[in-house]
């Protein structure tokens, strides 16, 4: 049976690079994959395992530690396991282990470190040290947007023996029976029906902070209630700007129509999306933006509901024509496509949601190493 090991970094509920691990663990394993993931011991990163992977994934966990003590952990886990394949959920400091041990190594890049604009000077030269790094350890990479997969394409072709590294486009997904096990769940923190029932809700699930488009979202929020009261806006999720967005709520009076209710616990999320009228996906038009694929995208497909967003990266690359568009930090125009769902002046989500779930990537990924890897089992 041939065999993969995941490694992941630090707590799903801060990190979710982990979410690939889980997602893929199950439908590889049916595939007859034997499937092994490396992570560290938290509270939420068990319960989620518990969640999503069945009796037959191994799970190795390693206490929350110093770096060099963190990879110390996943060097003795990786060679008592001993994969065909190990695969680095991202390539960071803390998941670069591997380095001389036969296995094949894939690596995924789900963001573009140097194109975050605050990353100055050394950190900036840093991330770009690491990002060509990943090429020269890499057996194969896995690009979580079509912009990565053109960047390391074209940097590929510049380093020695690596212009025909075999790399896959490689977005996120959904797990489907996650929304079917747990949609009926309602968390206790969820608010009072009176605040959503025979109103218009939108949904944004994400960090809340001022650069994922909290605060447009809330300025819009004030610019639709001077239109129509009949309208809800709920921001699931936490972050460094959440009491800042707490307080923009309260000064344009918004109590009634915008709701935080912090963290969300996975399964608690379906209950959520189950009385949206439309989600709200902002993105900026930077290139970590359009580097990066925001998972909770492919969260909203199977709901069939709305998606308003910008014509940036992985968005447009999913919804092409399906999807309600306006400008980056536009807070007006968002507030214009809010007003054509109220208004029901949108076309139904004509996306097959099938293709974009952890079964279909799996078989993506299975198919993809058969073509470009012999495996030699052990």
């Amino acid at each position: 049976m041939k065999s993969i090991c995941f490694v992941t970094t630090g707590d799903i509920k801060d990190i979710a690079t982990a979410k690939r691990a889980l997602g893929l663990a199950n439908p590889l394993s049916d595939l007859g994959w034997q499937v092994s993931i490396i992570m560290e011991d938290t509270e939420e990163n068990r319960h989620r395992v518990g969640l999503e992977c069945r009796d037959d994934i191994r799970v190795c966990y390693f206490p929350r530690c110093h770096v060099s003590k963190e990879l110390a952990y996943k060097r003795r886990l990786l060679r008592e396991i001993d994969p065909d394949f190990v695969y680095l959920c991202a390539f960071v400091v803390r998941n670069i282990v591997g380095w001389r041990h036969t296995c094949r190594k894939l690596v995924e890049h789900s963001e573009l470190q140097t194109g975050i604009d605050d990353r100055k000077g050394l950190r900036r030269m840093l991330d770009y040290i690491i990002e060509y790094a990943s090429l020269i350890y890499a057996d194969g990479l896995l690009n979580a947007s079509a912009y990565l997969q053109d960047i390391y394409r074209n940097r590929a072709k510049h380093l020695p023996f690596k212009g025909n590294m075999p790399m896959l486009y490689f977005p996120y997904a959904y797990n489907p029976q996650l929304v079917d096990r747990c949609g009926s769940k309602l968390p206790g923190n969820m608010a009072a029906p009176c605040f959503y029932e025979n109103k218009t809700v939108f949904i944004y699930l994400g960090t809340i902070t001022r650069n994922y488009g909290a605060f447009t979202i809330v300025e819009a929020a004030r610019l639709l209630k001077e239109k129509t009261r009949d309208f809800c806006v709920i921001l699931l999720g936490r972050g460094r700007d959440y009491k800042e967005t707490l307080r923009l709520v309260r000064e344009y009076d918004l109590e009634s129509h915008v709701y935080l209710p912090g963290f969300v616990e996975e399964e608690y999320i379906p209950a959520y999306f189950s009385i949206a009228s439309a989600f709200i996906s902002p993105m900026n038009d930077s290139v970590q933006d359009w580097a990066r694929c925001p998972s909770k995208l492919y969260m909203y497909l199977p709901y069939r509901k709305p998606i308003i967003t910008c014509k940036i990266g992985e968005p447009y690359q999913v919804l092409r024509e399906d999807g309600l568009y306006y400008s980056p930090n536009d807070s007006e125009g968002l507030q214009n496509q809010m007003l054509k769902v109220i208004h029901k002046e949108f076309a139904s989500l004509d996306i097959d949601s099938k293709t974009h779930t952890w079964e279909f990537r799996a078989m993506t990924l299975n198919t993809w190493i058969k073509q470009n890897f012999s495996i030699c089992q052990k």
